[in-house]
């Protein structure tokens, strides 16, 4: 699965940070800031083309996410969605992430997580899903590059580790 998380911060263009895992056979990747329109509808197909499950892990309120949803025309795309009022601790911890796996009916261990943040990157790691850093507004900090499974440039650069890591 994929799984794909959100800090909701940034600039104010609607956005979703990639806090994204993979959970089984999931996967959410939304990114308003890169050249989202292409490369979200290539992804979120090509996941669901591939048998992967897409949950959304965001610390972002419920409300919003769905007003963003709506904005980006995503809405109803993703097998599950977990928002920040919906757990109780917040990124760094891994409930976000633990929460999604459940709702999902996969194991942790089986999901991949899209970061952005390094919270959101302690999180996944956390919850001992392969997490994958996809630097946005935070670079690359060696301590990130230590704790993340990999790091790639772009969303479409997971599809190579999708396939080398075999998670199904």
């Amino acid at each position: 699965c994929v799984a794909h998380g959100s800090t909701g911060a940034g600039n104010d263009q609607v956005r979703f940070d990639l806090t994204f895992q993979i959970l089984a056979p999931n996967i959410e990747i939304i990114t308003p800031t890169r050249d989202m329109t292409l490369t979200r509808e290539y992804e979120i197909n090509y996941l669901k083309e591939h048998g992967y499950k897409i949950a959304v892990a965001t610390s972002t309120n419920y409300e919003k996410v769905m007003h963003n949803f709506d904005v980006t025309g995503v809405q109803g795309r993703f097998h599950q969605v977990v928002t920040g009022d919906m757990i109780a601790r917040s990124k760094p911890a891994p409930d976000i992430y633990l929460r999604a796996a459940e709702l999902l009916g996969v194991d942790p261990t089986e999901c991949m997580a899209l970061e952005d943040s390094p919270n959101g990157i302690r999180s996944g790691t956390a919850a001992g899903m392969y997490t994958v850093m996809i630097p946005d507004m935070i670079p690359a900090t060696e301590e990130l590059l230590s704790i993340a499974s990999a790091k790639v440039d772009t969303l479409l650069d997971i599809m190579p580790i999708l396939d080398e890591i075999g998670l199904k």
